[in-house]
């Protein structure tokens, strides 16, 4: 997976935080991809006018209606933000070379192994499994690729991710189940 369908995941998973009506997660989730230049400016900018919105609603400076109106024009500027930062991310296909296609090569691996080792999880009924189990269980040696095909799971709503004992864990959920069997893997 190139790092442009990565950034398209992570921008997804924001949309998607914005249509729960989760602005103040969403702003946190563009926080953590944009950590400098003027894309963090703006995601600053966001969370300052969030924070206003809801201090200034809360002392009673402005009615839950204008508070209302605000939020809506926040919501807008972040998906027209979002807008302008896909069409960034929609550029031509990089060139294929060997290491590109390595890299496809491998990821594609890596989702294979996966899907078999979460229709195992579910048969012998194996829970919590954090990355060094899923890495040790698939005998997998990148980590990077095991992250990047879990978010593309998470994506297509096919693993549960949680935490337990402090540990972030992934399980396959019944979509998943039927997803990786379609694959006789």
């Amino acid at each position: 997976m190139t790092r442009k369908m990565e950034w398209q995941i992570e921008l997804s998973s924001v949309r998607k935080l914005m249509a729960q009506n989760k602005v103040k997660e969403a702003i946190q989730q563009l926080g953590n991809i944009y950590t400098k230049g003027p894309e963090n400016d703006k995601v600053c900018n966001f969370s300052a006018m969030f924070y206003s919105i809801k201090e200034r609603e809360a002392n009673g400076t402005i009615a839950h209606e204008q508070a209302t109106q605000n939020m809506n024009k926040l919501r807008l500027s972040m998906l027209e933000f979002l807008s302008e930062e896909d069409k960034n991310t929609k550029k031509p296909n990089p060139e294929i070379t060997l290491d590109y296609y390595s890299n496809e090569f491998q990821l594609s691996r890596t989702r294979i192994a996966l899907g078999k080792l979460f229709l195992q999880e579910k048969q012998q009924q194996l829970l919590n499994l954090t990355i060094t189990e899923i890495q040790q269980l698939t005998q997998l040696k990148s980590r990077k690729f095991i992250v990047i095909s879990l978010k593309e799971f998470e994506q297509f709503q096919l693993i549960e991710k949680f935490k337990t004992d402090g540990k972030t864990c992934w399980k396959a959920n019944q979509k998943g189940i039927e997803f990786f069997s379609k694959f006789n893997l």
